[in-house]
C-alpha cells in the first residue's frame, strides 16, 4: 500500500507463532536473486512493515 506520504507498506497475514521470511527481488528475470528482508515469527494475524523508499520496481514474496 502506497500512503498519503508517498511511503509504501506490506501487511503480511499469516498464523500466529509460525515463522516467515519476507524476501524482495528488482528483477524477476531467471535467475532471480532473493534477498531476505525480515525473518520471524508473527505474533499476531498480520504484521505492517514499512519498504524501503526507492524508485525501483520491487516485487515481495513471503515464505513459510
Amino acid at each position: 500500500m502506497i500512503q498519503t506520504n508517498g511511503l509504501r507498506t506490506l501487511t503480511l497475514y499469516g498464523i500466529p507463532q509460525r515463522s516467515y521470511t519476507l524476501e524482495s527481488a528488482t528483477d524477476l528475470t531467471a535467475p532471480t536473486l532473493w534477498r531476505a528482508e525480515w525473518q520471524g515469527a508473527l505474533t499476531n494475524l498480520f504484521q505492517v512493515f514499512d519498504l524501503p523508499n526507492t524508485n525501483q520496481t520491487i516485487f515481495l514474496r513471503a515464505r513459510e
